[in-house]
């Protein structure tokens, strides 16, 4: 970790001073009278920001690493995702073996530890059958191809249909909301009700709706009309056989798929705003929200008064005594 601040740029006073903090922490357990005192000399505080801006800076070298050899990361945290293209299949297997084995290298050279039961290797090819294709060895343990791979709480599966991730969401929004208000006996309050799922649960399901719901309107609508039953069920106090749509319209929710749907353009118009929509394919996959909102009405064509924040972390500020 020093290494990193050093080679960084970092003041030495500075690296002193968070070594310091490392090494001069005691951890203490105490049972029924008796204590053990433990000395930490690895990890940091919790509840601060030098956790995560020195994690920043170790993984920083790992992402430069990969960004050199044509294979594709994204970071977030702790969790990596890898991404290598290519037309024949064993380019691709090759490059992913360098990754993995780059990774490996990086670890053994910071100290940090990977978990392999976490990991998994998915492909996305329109061939029944990958040949020359092998699979990459992950820390002594071989990768082997599975139907979907999960990032950052996204289900990714092979074929892009997205079910998989709509039918966990769903299931897990249902089955919060059944335990929430079955287990209070339905004695919450209704404005309670209605704060739960829409602050809580609801957001739920809104993760990553600008990329799933193209694929998977057609099949995902009936299944997310069952989310809402039991929301309805306990603001009405209705009985079970009440129709779901007078009870939407009685408690004054939209259909949630049509919620998704406003989610999802609002997103959409926001990114083209920013400058961060490519029109790589305007009329595949989730491009086509854009494209069907700014042919709606040509008002969606224009921008909006949202700016992208610039950090200048090196400022030419001078003072005059």
């Amino acid at each position: 970790m020093c290494n990193v601040l050093v080679s960084h740029g970092t003041e030495y006073t500075i690296v002193w001073w968070i070594r310091a903090t490392m090494d001069g922490r005691v951890a203490v357990a105490i049972l029924d009278g008796l204590s053990v005192w433990l000395a930490i000399s690895r990890c940091f505080p919790q509840r601060g920001v030098l956790l995560p801006l020195l994690w920043c800076l170790v993984v920083d070298d790992l992402l430069a690493r990969f960004s050199e050899g044509g294979v594709f990361v994204q970071g977030y945290t702790d969790d990596t995702c890898l991404l290598a293209v290519g037309k024949f299949p064993n380019t691709v297997s090759g490059l992913m073996q360098w990754a993995v084995s780059t990774s490996g290298i990086w670890r053994y050279e910071v100290g940090q530890s990977v978990n392999t039961d976490e990991s998994g290797l998915v492909s996305y090819t329109r061939k029944r059958k990958i040949q020359g294709f092998f699979e990459p060895q992950f820390f002594e343990v071989k990768l082997s191809l599975s139907g979907s791979v999960k990032f950052l709480g996204i289900i990714l599966d092979s074929p892009l249909t997205w079910r998989e991730h709509v039918e966990v969401k769903v299931r897990k929004a249902y089955n919060l909301l059944r335990d929430v208000l079955g287990g209070a006996g339905r004695v919450l309050r209704h404005m309670v009700v209605h704060w739960l799922y829409v602050a809580i649960v609801r957001p739920i399901i809104f993760l990553a709706s600008l990329v799933w719901l193209p694929r998977s309107q057609a099949h995902s609508a009936k299944k997310l009309s069952k989310v809402q039953i039991p929301v309805c069920l306990g603001i009405t106090r209705a009985i079970r056989t009440t129709p779901t749509g007078v009870m939407e319209a009685f408690v004054g929710l939209s259909p949630l798929d049509l919620v998704i749907q406003g989610k999802a353009r609002s997103a959409a118009h926001r990114l083209w705003s920013l400058g961060c929509w490519p029109y790589l394919h305007p009329q595949l996959g989730h491009s086509c929200i854009l494209t069907r909102l700014q042919k709606s009405d040509p008002i969606f064509s224009m921008g909006v008064d949202v700016m992208r924040p610039v950090f200048n972390l090196y400022p030419n500020i001078g003072l005059l005594c």
